[in-house]
């Protein structure tokens, strides 16, 4: 039987707008993605002048302001009423962990290389979604975390002498993003995106602000507005990454997030002179693709894998 000619156009119509949606939504998340190095390059930048504490101080400071100048400007003054003031203070403690440990490694060691190793958080996610949530992880992927987990060693390269203690740091900083993760899986159903959004730079903030004062160096009218940058990058990015997920699936949107390596390398280059290697460059290559092995096997229906 033929279709109703009444139903041919909205169809179509349907699916060319669905298709717009995807490609915005791509669009966006490749966007975001290739922000989110801006902040980590200034940081790295103002390193030498300003203590870790005090650049992420003011990095979390700056984005708490443009957060609630956004959500002010959306309407959402109640935004940080929330159903799991626990849940929110541990997954934000966790994101100001991940903040604190990365922005150490990176004074030491290249941007890229740094950035190439947070891939491997979508695997620690798989890890821990086994040991915390109880999820069913097959053979398969537990084969695709330590591939994953080889591309890593691969940029680090232990027992050759090219280890730098500061990798272990990223590491560690990955661990603890992915906690982050897992425990912004529990949030999607009980709290807006936005009201997330304002928590993230806030409990941070909170943490920090006793502490700052000890290691404080006042800053010049330019490094200011880096931090600044810094701040208004986080807010935006992440703004950003919520209407990409708003405009498509996440199994869609995930591979594109991987547009960060190149951001990092240019980055990287253009304001430090860094290149990296080609050890660097396989094993980021290595962890990518069992990233993207674990996305293949979200899309036939296993438990979501989420990206850095």
């Amino acid at each position: 039987m033929e279709p109703d000619g009444s139903e041919g156009p909205a169809v179509r119509g349907h699916g060319r707008g669905q298709a717009r949606d995807h490609a915005r939504g791509i669009v966006l998340m490749m966007l975001a993605w290739s922000l989110f190095p801006v902040m980590d390059a200034v940081s790295k930048y103002i390193s030498d002048d300003y203590h870790v504490l005090q650049i992420v101080w003011a990095r979390f400071l700056f984005q708490a302001l443009a957060t609630l100048v956004l959500l002010l400007a959306l309407g959402r003054r109640r935004a940080l009423r929330t159903n799991a003031l626990r849940l929110q203070i541990l997954r934000s403690g966790g994101f100001l962990a991940h903040t604190l440990l990365f922005i150490t490694a990176i004074v030491f060691i290249p941007l890229a290389e740094g950035i190439a190793l947070l891939f491997i958080g979508p695997m620690v996610v798989v890890a821990l979604s086994a040991l915390l949530l109880r999820e069913s992880v097959g053979m398969a992927r537990w084969l695709t975390v330590l591939t994953g987990f080889a591309g890593a060693m691969l940029i680090i390269r232990p027992g050759l002498g090219v280890l730098h203690w500061a990798a272990s740091l990223v590491l560690l900083s990955a661990l603890c993003f992915a906690l982050y993760q897992v425990w912004t899986r529990g949030l999607h159903a009980v709290d807006s995106p936005l009201t997330t959004l304002a928590y993230t730079p806030l409990v941070g903030l909170l943490a920090l602000s006793p502490v700052v004062p000890f290691f404080w160096a006042w800053p010049s009218a330019g490094d200011w507005a880096l931090m600044a940058l810094m701040g208004a990058v986080g807010a935006l990015s992440h703004f950003i990454l919520i209407k990409a997920f708003e405009a498509a699936e996440a199994s869609l949107l995930a591979p594109f997030a991987y547009v960060q390596i190149v951001s990092a390398v240019l980055l990287g280059f253009v304001v430090f002179g860094d290149l990296p290697d080609r050890w660097t460059l396989t094993g980021a290559a290595v962890i990518i693709v069992a990233n993207l092995v674990l996305i293949r096997m979200d899309r036939r229906g296993a438990a979501p894998v989420e990206t850095p």
